[in-house]
């Protein structure tokens, strides 16, 4: 099995650079920064960083959809740390390390939607290496000014925690 290499996928590099300045997850800088995120993941996924709860897609016309349990608790794997999940990783056939063994910091910004790119339960999410993936195949729900302002101060108290 050929392993995937996060970071030498298109963008991957520039977010893990944003990573090492916490000034760009600082209230002024966050929703830039996140949108920057989202820009690599849509086109590397066509997934939005914040598409990927389970009530973001319509599983009326599958088959086969997972339940909420069993999707929650694969994707539970993109917010342990990496020395738990690394056998995970390595069968998924994805290195999300800096190359010498250390996860990237920004690796949990792109974990979910590699995850649910490897499973194959949304048709069209898929990993597009040249980073040219399009719009993404959720709409998702619609976030108010208030919900988005809260998920993005959640990011940097997230974002935070992982630096110390």
């Amino acid at each position: 099995m050929e392993i995937k290499r996060l970071r030498d996928l298109p963008g991957v590099s520039e977010i893990e650079a944003l990573c090492q300045v916490p000034s760009y997850f600082d209230e002024r800088n966050i929703r830039e920064t996140m949108e920057r995120i989202d820009a690599v993941s849509i086109g590397l996924f066509s997934l939005s960083y914040f598409d990927t709860d389970y009530d973001c897609f319509d599983w009326d016309d599958d088959e086969d959809p997972p339940s909420e349990e069993r999707w929650d608790g694969l994707l539970s794997n993109a917010l342990k740390p990496y020395g738990e999940t690394e056998a995970f990783w390595r069968a998924l056939g994805w290195d999300i390390t800096d190359g010498r063994g250390r996860e990237l910091d920004c690796a949990h910004y792109f974990a979910r939607q590699t995850i649910i790119a490897e499973s194959g339960w949304i048709e069209g999410v898929q990993l597009t290496p040249d980073g040219s993936g399009s719009e993404p195949v959720s709409e998702g729900s619609e976030l108010t000014e208030e919900e988005l302002a809260e998920r993005l101060e959640q990011e940097v108290r997230d974002f935070l925690l992982r630096r110390s």
